[in-house]
């Protein structure tokens, strides 16, 4: 470069220009780019801000530790002597049971009760195993139990509830659980053949009513129902003299509802199979069921899902209850 364009780009007024020509880019760059980006954080702000009304409405997070610390360390009751010596508990499950679920056997265990868990894949089959097991004695051998409580391993209950469904006087009686999508219940009621039935009343003011069908998450059935129910249809001990051996109770199969077929799958073929065999099946709406997932679902998730209900009794809508027959 020459001494005489050095000294003109060397002069203080050309410095003072180009510094300025800079500041004034980044200024503009700067602007442009903040009016460009607002709405964007805007936008951000206010999902954060609708994230944290949906966090709020979710139950909050299991706290397993201080469920362990409620269970009591006092003895069996006489009552809990007494149910010992007649019912078995039955967990049937493909995946898992759930952690917070299992701290509530450990518990019916503490009592003296029988827990017997199943892991399988085909719950028709697992189901169907265990209560052959149980109904069937071989020559010889003492009564076994005559009445059975059915646990999964994702529902949660009050284990007094044990005593509440022996004490309701019938063969079959079950709880009132939230579906695991939080949707509805489990319950199918008779409502296209008694309207008034459309709805239920869970908690205090609830009671026994008679259902179509329900689930198996808590479920109590007398040993009774199942040799009923393979008298009635006739059922063959399956796979005999293997470890196997079954009779098919809870197989599923396809009835016909309104003209058009439905696939029944392994608690509700129970529940069409025992209606059929001449037993009514009831839920008790007072007996709190929850489902497990990382949280707890409850009836008021259901029910309503921004407001945390606090009165007792919740009168569930029909639109929440599986669509009738």
């Amino acid at each position: 470069m020459s001494a005489s364009r050095r000294s003109l780009y060397s002069t203080p007024a050309l410095r003072s220009f180009a510094v300025g020509c800079l500041v004034g880019a980044i200024t503009v760059l700067f602007i442009t780019g903040s009016l460009s980006w607002r709405p964007h954080r805007d936008e951000d702000s206010h999902r954060n801000e609708n994230t944290k009304d949906e966090d709020a409405t979710l139950p909050p997070p299991l706290d397993l530790h201080s469920l362990e610390a409620k269970i009591s360390t006092q003895p069996p009751t006489p009552e809990d002597v007494a149910a010992a010596r007649e019912l078995v508990v039955l967990v049937a499950y493909s995946m898992h049971v759930h952690p917070h679920v299992e701290v509530r056997l450990r518990e019916l265990e503490r009592r003296g009760f029988t827990v017997i868990r199943s892991r399988a894949a085909a719950l028709d089959n697992a189901c169907s195993l265990m209560a052959t097991q149980i109904v069937t004695r071989k020559e010889g051998e003492s009564p076994g139990f005559s009445e059975m409580l059915w646990l999964d391993g994702t529902t949660d209950f009050e284990v007094d509830a044990v005593h509440a469904v022996r004490r309701a006087g019938v063969s079959i009686v079950g709880g009132v659980a939230p579906r695991e999508d939080g949707s509805g219940f489990n319950v199918l009621l008779p409502s296209a053949t008694h309207p008034e039935r459309s709805t239920m009343s869970l908690g205090a003011a609830g009671g026994l009513i008679e259902v179509m069908q329900t689930g198996m998450g808590f479920l109590y059935v007398r040993a009774a129902v199942f040799t009923a129910i393979q008298a009635q249809f006739k059922l063959p001990h399956c796979n005999p003299g293997f470890e196997d051996e079954l009779v098919p109770y809870f197989k599923s199969f396809v009835a016909e509802r309104n003209g058009a077929p439905v696939y029944l799958i392994h608690n509700e073929a129970f529940c069409e199979r025992a209606r059929r065999a001449g037993f009514k099946i009831f839920v008790d709406t007072r007996i709190r069921l929850s489902i497990v997932t990382t949280r707890l679902i409850t009836w008021e998730d259901v029910v309503e899902r921004s407001t945390r209900l606090i009165h007792p009794t919740l009168n569930v809508p029909a639109h929440l209850l599986k669509s009738h027959y």
